[in-house]
């Protein structure tokens, strides 16, 4: 079943579109040079000698060799805790992109005679969570974001379906660089918002559960790109049927 929101015609107007997209992109960029600036300002993890290490010209050659085994065994015990322990540790996490799918909710038609959608699986969602690396392959996250997909903004009202997810997803790391993973997500609050002439288009829904499949490149140890599957449906109180909302998406990922 799908859900046809009836729009009068609206006032396109151009001039804030174009606000909306310079502002989206400078968020964008500013994550990813943010992301890389982070990366440029690591500590090189490329253990230097201590002197400690070299042996004193008075040392006997007997003492040398009985302690240099000792001493190479706990300086390899030390460097895989240390590396365990970062790769344990809880880090921030920001992010956001685009997803695109799902059921057509509504369309609006405007003066100059163009139109524009609103779909169940589009079309920004940004988030913030918490990422927590159990052991060297398995790693554990948990998102809460806002997922909205809006008309083109006109002079006398557009319309919007937004969401509010919160996401539990477990990842195995194939490579430092690559994991993947799933997980589940309880979509609260989705609903049709209309503004100006388009407000009798409001429309709520129930609450949903859907399924995540996620795939993550680390460009940076701050930065990585997403790409997922969400399947999920929205159902409405005495309705028979359901809207699908799933959908794919491609994420920018910070870790902080």
């Amino acid at each position: 079943m799908k859900l046809t929101l009836i729009f009068p015609k609206m006032n396109y107007d151009k001039g804030a579109i174009m606000k909306f997209k310079i502002q989206i992109a400078l968020l964008i960029i500013s994550s990813v040079v943010s992301a890389f600036a982070a990366a440029d300002t690591l500590p090189s993890s490329s253990p230097s000698p201590s002197p400690s290490s070299s042996p004193s010209p008075s040392s006997s050659p007997s003492s040398s060799s009985s302690s240099s085994p000792d001493e190479s065994v706990k300086t390899n015990e030390e460097g895989a805790n240390q590396s365990l322990k970062e790769k344990k540790a809880m880090h921030f996490l920001i992010g956001g992109g685009l997803t695109f799918g799902g059921d057509t909710l509504g369309t609006m038609t405007y003066s100059d005679g163009s139109s524009d959608s609103i779909t169940a699986g589009g079309q920004l969602y940004i988030y913030g969570g918490l990422d927590y690396r159990l052991n060297e392959t398995v790693s554990l996250q948990g998102r809460l974001g806002y997922h909205f997909d809006s008309t083109k903004a006109a002079t006398n009202g557009d319309a919007t379906f937004s969401r509010i997810p919160l996401e539990v997803l477990g990842y195995y790391h194939v490579t430092d660089a690559f994991r993947v993973g799933g997980g589940g997500r309880i979509v609260s609050s989705p609903k049709v918002t209309g503004t100006g002439i388009a407000s009798s288009a409001n429309a709520s829904f129930n609450n949903t559960f859907g399924m995540v499949i996620s795939g993550e490149y680390r460009v940076a140890q701050s930065f990585g790109v997403e790409v997922r599957y969400v399947s999920e449906k929205y159902k409405k109180s005495g309705w028979s049927g359901s809207i699908d909302g799933s959908h794919v998406g491609i994420l920018a990922n910070l870790y902080l």
